[in-house]
This record gives structure tokens, sequence and C-alpha cells, in this order.
């Protein structure tokens, strides 16, 4: 059978194998010719056939390099006109009658080859090398390059950062720690079964904690399998896992750690359009506004966090921590002589590291709506301010993962559901937030652009970001009024509501200031609880598997007594 690579010459037989049109300005020939240092025709074809294998698989090597945006080809390019190079000729796989196995065998002449097999049936059984690599960095584990994506999201959402890492290491427990490279579809689809089969906040439910401490996610799995009864995650929460795991391929390959495309943005892409996106939370109706404020049912909202965030939501549309971690100072009036012109500023105040923003375009200031100043806002901070406070709201904790909002999201969601007796779980305070920017969006007559300017979205085009800055402030008071914003029959603040409260938590913080180091590392422990420490766990199973995932007990396991 003739060979549409061999040529022969005086000299012997050569491969020529030709250069396609999109790549030759890179490799700056149109044929590229090696000698196969054979004079047997049989043995030249099939040599000649694993060279242009070899360059074909090169080819494509080159094209995705070049579409990366900072492509690197030189390496590439070298092995491809190197006409000495002899890691282009693989064998492929080869199993030998002892049972050896060997992969990615590479020969140039039939000698070596014959060598090569000698030696592999002398030699005792040895695992496979692992599939060929085309570089060393495409062989480094996903848990090594799952830390480096850790690394690299360190200045987003503590919360982000925490379920990119829960999805990384369900991948890990499920398919095993590989290269990156290592995953194929056949793998997602296995992972994708598994977790369907993982249990709904296994950290929070006390069942849970006792049921699974130590266990890996495989094993979770494993474990509802068999035995069942539990409440399973939802499909919009393996969408949010897939999409993390998205990032992190992607991630990877930009960055030339894989040589192969992410095996999950197909995926992706492909539920993002045959299922559309729901929306994650819905506004609140008129009726539901009228039955959250209603005088009586808003008596019972008798702390500072609980009374004014919802408000101050619901006219400014501002984000739950947005509103949580306010100082006195980023509530400012620039001209005193008119009480009307104060503004809420959403920032990051110099020195703060407990502040943080969504991004960058959540820099901005708001206006204070005309109800919140009839409602006696400003009466409340002059409270706060007397007090010797430095934080609107002094009596919240923060926490690395959720800032100071998680005191105050949970407090409204519980009044909602207990009080209000709206259960439907999409209103939630964020809810507020949507509220408003529907009305904006629908009912006023102003751009995007400028009601972004309130709201704190991104904003597009050379012209927004480039040369309109920050409106005015009669400008954003135009528009905020402009919104229709119900005007409820809210109980309006009395000056010293709220200062039995303040004053408990000034108390609290003098006492926490002036205890000894024993005293605070007691009370460390006793907030965390004396049970509730983290289980040890191992680098590995005792099979050698990855490191399971860890679940907090809430009490020692005791054995059970015979007969029971």
């Amino acid at each position: 059978m003739p060979s549409p690579w061999l040529m022969a010459r005086a000299s012997g037989f050569y491969c020529r194998v030709f250069v396609p049109a999109d790549l030759r300005p890179h490799i700056g020939q149109r044929f590229l010719v090696r000698s196969l240092g054979s004079r047997d025709r049989d043995h030249a074809r099939l040599l000649a056939a694993r060279y242009a294998l070899a360059i074909g698989d090169l080819y494509r090597q080159l094209r995705q390099e070049l579409s990366m945006p900072e492509p690197k080809v030189e390496d590439i390019i070298k092995a491809i006109q190197s006409g000495g190079t002899r890691d282009l000729i693989r064998m492929g796989k080869m199993t030998f009658p002892n049972g050896a196995v060997i992969e990615g065998l590479e020969v140039d002449t039939q000698e070596e080859l014959e060598s090569v097999v000698k030696h592999a049936n002398a030699a005792a059984p040895a695992p496979a090398p692992g599939p060929y690599r085309f570089s060393p960095a495409h062989g480094v584990l996903a848990s090594e390059r799952a830390k480096q994506f850790c690394d690299h999201l360190s200045n987003t959402h503590g919360k982000y950062q925490a379920a990119t890492r829960r999805a990384l290491q369900m991948l890990i427990d499920i398919c095993g720690d590989r290269a990156p490279d290592d995953y194929d579809s056949i793998d997602i689809d296995h992972f994708e079964k598994r977790i369907k089969l993982l249990p709904k906040n296994p950290e929070k439910i006390k069942v849970h904690r006792d049921r699974w401490v130590g266990r890996n996610f495989a094993q979770i799995a494993n474990d509802v399998e068999l035995f069942g009864g539990v409440e399973t995650i939802g499909d919009e929460t393996i969408k949010g896992h897939f999409e993390r795991l998205a990032s992190f391929f992607k991630f990877c390959y930009e960055r030339r750690y894989m040589g192969q495309p992410s095996p999950v943005a197909a995926r992706v892409k492909k539920d993002a359009s045959v299922n559309p996106d729901v929306p994650i939370r819905l506004a609140f109706s008129t009726a539901e506004l009228v039955a959250i404020f209603d005088p009586q049912t808003y008596k019972s909202r008798k702390l500072p966090h609980s009374f004014w965030p919802p408000l101050i939501a619901l006219y400014t549309g501002a984000r739950c921590n947005e509103i949580a971690q306010l100082y006195l100072d980023d509530i400012v009036n620039d001209d005193p002589q008119h009480p009307q012109r104060w503004r809420i500023m959403v920032r990051i105040g110099p020195g703060r590291t407990d502040q943080r923003l969504k991004n960058k375009f959540s820099n901005r200031s708001i206006p204070l709506h005309r109800r919140l100043i009839d409602l006696g806002f400003i009466d409340y901070l002059n409270d706060v301010r007397a007090l010797g406070f430095d934080r609107v709201f002094p009596s919240l904790r923060w926490t690395e993962a959720a800032g100071y909002g998680d005191t105050v999201s949970d407090s409204f969601s519980g009044y909602l559901r207990d009080k209000v007796k709206i259960t439907d779980p999409l209103k939630v305070l964020h809810s507020f937030r949507h509220y408003f920017c529907d009305q904006a969006n629908n009912l006023t007559q102003y751009d995007q652009p400028r009601i972004f300017d309130l709201t704190g979205h991104k904003r597009e085009g050379v012209f927004n970001l480039s040369y309109a800055k920050e409106l005015h402030w009669d400008t954003k008071l135009a528009i905020l009024n402009d919104i229709p914003l119900p005007t409820l029959d809210v109980p309006v603040y009395v000056p010293g509501m709220f200062t039995k409260n303040l004053k408990a938590t000034k108390e609290r913080q003098r006492a926490k200031a002036n205890a000894s180091e024993a005293i605070k590392d007691n009370h460390a422990k006793v907030s965390k609880g004396a049970a509730k420490k983290m289980v040890p766990i191992p680098s590995k199973t005792p099979e050698g598997g990855p490191k399971p995932f860890s679940i907090k007990a809430t009490r020692r396991r005791v054995a059970r007594p015979s007969g029971a």
C-alpha cells in the first residue's frame, strides 16, 4: 500500500508532511522533510505514518495555542521544525506477555524497538507511566492546581471561595486526584450522577454532622444511595458546582496547565442555552410590602439591625452587606444648612478591612430618601454617636465569609416566614433591591446607566466608563424621587428607642476589651462549643485515597452497649 508521506531518494527513505496554509506563516515552510534512517520500504512506511501522526498532533496544539489571548508557540514550532526530535515518533500502547504495559512508547528505528521489547519482556510488570503529555506542566495534579486557583480568587467574596473549594474537593473525592487533562466527559458524567446524591447542607444539620463526620464526598454519596432518607441538593446548587468547575478548568487552560480544552465548558454553555436562568430572587409585590411594614407587626422589630435595614433597602436599593457594614462617617451631609442633603456613601473606608464591595461599580453615593429622614433615621444616628460607637449597627458581628450581613439577612427571613407568613423561598431581604430596580426600570424614563449610578450595577461603553463621572447629588435625588416607592405607615423612631440595646452592646464590648487573656480564650472555647471541635482528618484515608471532606461533630461518638 503506498504511503502519502513516503519519499524515496538515493540516500534512503524520507517522510514529507504538508504544512497547512494557515500555519505556514508561523512555521515558515511549505513541507516538512525528515530522513527516516531506513532503506526497508515497509519499515520506512510505518515510521513515516507515525511521524505524520505526531506532526498532526503538534499542528492541533499549535492551533489551540494561537487561539489564546497571549499565545506562546516557540516550543511547539521548534518541535515541528526539528528534524531530529525523537519524541515525535510514538508507538502508542503495547502489552507484553509478562503483563507489562507501556503507553506513549517512543522509538526511531527497528533496532530500538526490538531492544525495548526485549527488556520489557525480561522486566517485572510495572504500572503504566501515564498518557503522553506535551508539557510536564500538564501532569500536575488537580489538588495542586486547586490551591493555585484558590489563591487566584483571594480577592473575591469569602462565600464564593468556600463554594469553589467545596466543588473542587467534590471532583477530587468522586473522580480521583488527577491532572486536569485526565478528566474527560465520562468522568464528568459520573461526577454529576454522584453529586445528585449529596445531602443538602450536611454541615448545618446536626443529624447529618453526626452521620457523616470524617467522610469524604464520595463516601457520603454512597451512604445516601444505600440508605437514603435525606433531602438532596437541588438543580441550582448542581449548576453552581459546574460553573465553579468550569472556571477552574478555564483557569488551567489559559495558563497552559492543561493541553486539552475544559471538559466542563460545553456542558455549562449547553445548560445555559437549554435551561434559561431562573431568577434567584423575586421582587416583593405592593401587597407584600404593606404586610411587611404593617405597624402592629413591625413593632416586633425591636433591635436597630432588625428595624432599619429593611427600610434602607426599600428606599435605596442597597445590598444587605452594604447596609450592615455602614460606619457613621459613611452617612454625610455636605451642606449642614440644608438637612435634606444627607447621602449614604457605599464605599470601603480608609484602613477598614471589615468593609467589602461586590465590584468596582458598587462604590457610589445614594441620597438619603426623604422618607428615611421623616422616620427618624438621623435621630437614630445621633443616639448611636452619643454613645461613642463608630458603626451604624454596632451589635452586628463580622465574619470572613459574609461580613456583617448574615445576622441581618437571617433575622429578616425569620420575620418574613414567621410573622408575615411569606414563605416563598425566592422572597428574602434582597427582594427589596429587586423591587427598587423594577420600579426604576419600568416606571421612570431614565436610561439604565443613570439608574446604575444609584444601584451600583456594571456600566458599559467608553462614554459611561471614561467620560461620564458620577452623577451630582441633585441629579441622583431627582431620579430617586421619581421612582415610585410606597409611603408606608411605619412606626416612627423615637429618640432613645434603642438606647437600652445600644448600652448593652457597649457594656459587652467594654467587658470584652477589659477581660484577661484567659477569660478571652475560655469565651472563645464556649462560643465554639467544647464538643464542636474539628475531627482530625488525616492527609489520606487508610486505603490511600484522597483526603476526606471535613464535617464538624456536635458531640463525641459513644460506643453502644452490647445488645442495644
